[in-house]
């Protein structure tokens, strides 16, 4: 960790050097570590918004991106953001559980149906509760979520019962929550860096992972796991961050302009989530993946209890979510 930071600071030292100050206005960078890879659609809207950014500043505002875990894992781009290392970045479903983890009940697997369900939570009281831990444990602004997609299972062996899940080796984010609810279902759960699970699964140190199609591809994880099950058990999605002393730094004008270009590079992304996943799809079904699948509500009726014990002692605001669910 000492090290990838260290290395983080020369690389952005270096490459603030590259930057300077034009007929006397102040230049701003926006460096934004990506733990995806290029080649994404999320990765395509975050280089919308640079294009956005870049030209309604005119030119005051440089953004740089650095896709494929550049600048270390996505852990390590949280502890950036909040210490003003880096001024922005994008992250997954890891970063509700670290910064807002008693609201945050969008990360249980087997419990929201569908991405309408995720916005209600983002749009009403636990979502505000979450903005605000967000802001004040993380110094971070909130920009917005983007749909990921639904997450599926992947395996070396196809999983349609709640038998075939007993003993399986299967890679996780290192989310408490989800380690309670799939280790209950007789999951062996075991954390792996992104960048890392790839070799977890060729090697045989983990039997299955799971994610949204549109990372499953882009990882390649569909080589070394033949098996696709459609589980949709997580409506995933993206949260996109800044840090707070930054954005203060900023005119009011420009302010508007970053959350404006949020806005429009989170919709772009939105729209285009569903029929990327489709074509996906058809492309690793030609490579010879097989797509199962699933009776999902027998995971969902295994899993539910499990989840309401889990969030038992988080936020009383959760329960009343459950109750109205």
């Amino acid at each position: 960790m000492k090290k990838m930071f260290w290395m983080t600071i020369a690389v952005l030292c270096i490459f603030a050097l590259t930057s300077c100050r034009r007929d006397g206005e102040r230049q701003y960078i926006i460096d934004i570590p990506l733990h995806f890879n290029a080649g994404t659609i999320e990765f395509y809207a975050v280089e919308y918004f640079q294009r956005l950014v870049q030209e309604g500043s005119g030119g005051r505002i440089s953004v740089r991106l650095f896709p494929g875990s550049a600048l270390g894992s996505e852990m390590d781009n949280i502890e950036q953001v909040r210490s003003g290392l880096v001024q922005m970045s994008v992250f997954g479903d890891l970063f509700g559980a670290q910064l807002a983890g008693e609201y945050d009940l969008t990360v249980a697997p087997f419990l929201l149906r569908s991405y309408d369900d995720v916005v209600d939570v983002w749009e009403g009281q636990l979502g505000a509760r979450m903005r605000t831990a967000i802001e004040e444990r993380g110094n971070m602004v909130f920009l917005g979520i983007q749909k990921r997609g639904a997450r599926k299972l992947t395996a070396n062996r196809p999983i349609t019962t709640l038998a075939d899940l007993q003993g399986l080796r299967l890679r996780i984010p290192e989310i408490p929550l989800l380690v309670t609810i799939w280790g209950g279902m007789g999951v062996t759960t075991t954390p792996v860096a992104l960048a890392e699970v790839y070799t977890a699964l060729q090697t045989g140190v983990v039997d299955a992972q799971e994610n949204p199609i549109s990372l499953i591809h882009a990882f390649r994880f569909y080589e070394v796991n033949r098996y696709i099950m459609l589980t949709n058990h997580q409506q995933s999605k993206y949260h996109w961050i800044m840090n707070r002393d930054f954005f203060n730094s900023l005119s009011a004008e420009f302010q508007e302009l970053i959350t404006d270009s949020a806005r429009r590079a989170i919709e772009w992304g939105d729209y285009r989530v569903d029929s990327n996943e489709r074509e996906l799809m058809e492309y690793m079904r030609n490579q010879g993946v097989t797509f199962v699948a699933v009776d999902n509500q027998m995971f969902i009726d295994a899993a539910r209890p499990l989840v309401e014990q889990a969030l038992a002692g988080w936020h009383p605001l959760v329960g009343v979510w459950l109750q109205n669910h």
